[in-house]
């Protein structure tokens, strides 16, 4: 430190003072100022003129004195500026007088044609500054790239930030649309769908994506209790076929693209089935004057045909009812004795057995109905033959089937024709024998 950096009072010659105790110490090896602690080192300083090492006086005059004059105490004294020791450096360098550059004004060494501040030449023209060269008092190349590069960045990281942004934005709506598409599609069940909305609201915070998933959900668990009321109608005995009918077409409406959907329809066409017949067999039983074969034959139709066990009990009810009535009935029918087969030969003639002459009776009570015409010689005789019968439940109709001889007839079938069926034709036999016969009650 100079002496007037100690006192508070530094200099633009303070770091001149510097170099000459430098050029001391590396031109002779030893310093000119020595001390123990700071508080002598600065009372050397101050107070105390350089000690020169037994080195310095082989050092050359001109050396000596450019050393002298950078130790001087007075600032004012050394040399002004760094540019001025420069120039001092290069005269005892050189051994000759420095100049001074034309353009600038800054000191030349001796014999330089080049100025090392300004780059002027004394012997070659100035050249013109191209206009191509960057600037470097604007700034490092490397800076400015690096500049750049972090602008960038920064701006990937802001349109990188946006896109997130958006993306969160949009994102809730995208779920909740792939959802609503996904439970539509036709085939799946109200299960399936139901899980895959409410996977889907699980991702979605807010806002209208959730309202609609919400509302989606609700309605799924409208079809799932309507389904479980359709179930329930099904394995009921109560209520009536309306209700079931208007049960499965509602769904059928609502929920079309589901598996459950699909479903209804195959059971909407069976109930309808049912409904239709079990409609008509109650139908003709309200018909005034209906038959009693009518009634039965179509309750039992009923209960043959139908799909569901619905009204099951109720149908074979009726069914009793009416064959009941069928047991019990007092009235008028009409009995044709149609044919009969299998009738065995009866005589002998000349070339053997030979078929019998076949006619039958009716009787009832004991009193006869009616006989029929003989068939000459037929084993399988036709008749067609109608008969006007009163039937009550205490009453016998009996069928004979006789031969005509000569002398007298043969039995060749006795049977009891009880019970009688309802309506149409009907067929008793005994062995081989087998007559077809039809009744028509005119009730």
């Amino acid at each position: 430190m100079a002496p007037e950096q100690f006192e508070g009072k530094p200099t633009a010659q303070s770091d001149l003072w510097a170099v000459g105790v430098l050029l001391h110490q590396v031109l002779t090896g030893v310093t000119p100022f020595c001390g123990s602690t700071v508080e002598q080192y600065r009372e050397r300083i101050c107070t105390q003129p350089p000690e020169f090492g037994p080195r310095f006086a082989e050092l050359p005059a001109e050396v000596r004195e450019l050393i002298y004059r950078c130790l001087e105490r007075d600032p004012a004294r050394r040399f002004r500026s760094a540019r001025e020791l420069g120039s001092a450096l290069a005269e005892i360098a050189t051994g000759g007088s420095a100049g001074e550059c034309p353009r600038c004004k800054a000191p030349l060494p001796p014999g330089a044609e080049l100025c090392p501040e300004c780059t002027f030449s004394q012997t070659r023209p100035e050249a013109e500054p191209q206009k191509w060269l960057p600037d470097r008092r604007k700034g490092r190349p490397g800076r400015r790239r690096f500049w750049i590069i972090l602008a960038v960045l920064l701006g990937l990281a802001a349109a990188a930030y946006g896109a997130y942004r958006v993306w969160q934005n949009l994102r809730p709506g995208w779920i909740a649309r792939r959802a609503v598409e996904s439970s539509v599609r036709p085939g799946l069940g109200l299960g399936a769908k139901e899980e895959i909305v409410r996977s889907a609201l699980a991702q979605v915070g807010g806002g209208r994506p959730r309202k609609e998933l919400e509302e989606r959900i609700r309605a799924i668990e409208q079809a799932r209790e309507s389904w479980r009321r359709i179930l329930q109608l099904e394995s009921s005995s109560d209520g009536t076929y309306e209700e079931r009918l208007q049960a499965l077409k509602s769904f059928a409406a609502l929920y079309p693209d589901s598996a459950e959907g699909g479903e209804v329809t195959a059971r909407l066409k069976t109930w309808e089935e049912d409904y239709r017949q079990f409609s008509a067999a109650e139908q003709i039983e309200k018909q005034p004057g209906v038959k009693i074969s009518t009634a039965l034959a179509e309750w039992e139709r009923f209960l043959a045909d139908r799909k569901t066990d619905f009204r099951r009990g109720y149908a074979e009810s009726r069914v009793q009812f009416w064959q009941n009535e069928l047991t019990n009935y007092e009235g008028y029918a009409e009995l044709t004795v149609i044919s009969a087969v299998g009738l065995p030969p009866s005589d002998r003639g000349l070339l053997g057995r030979v078929p019998p002459d076949p006619y039958f009776v009716l009787t009832q009570s004991g009193k006869v109905l009616y006989r029929s015409g003989v068939r000459g010689k037929n084993p399988a005789p036709v008749w067609n033959e109608k008969v006007r019968v009163h039937l009550r439940p205490d009453l016998d109709l009996i069928l004979e089937i006789r031969d005509n001889r000569l002398i007298g007839s043969r039995l060749l079938l006795w049977r009891k024709l009880a019970p009688l069926p309802a309506n149409g034709k009907f067929r008793v036999a005994e062995g081989t024998i087998e007559v077809d016969l039809e009744i028509l009650r005119e009730r």
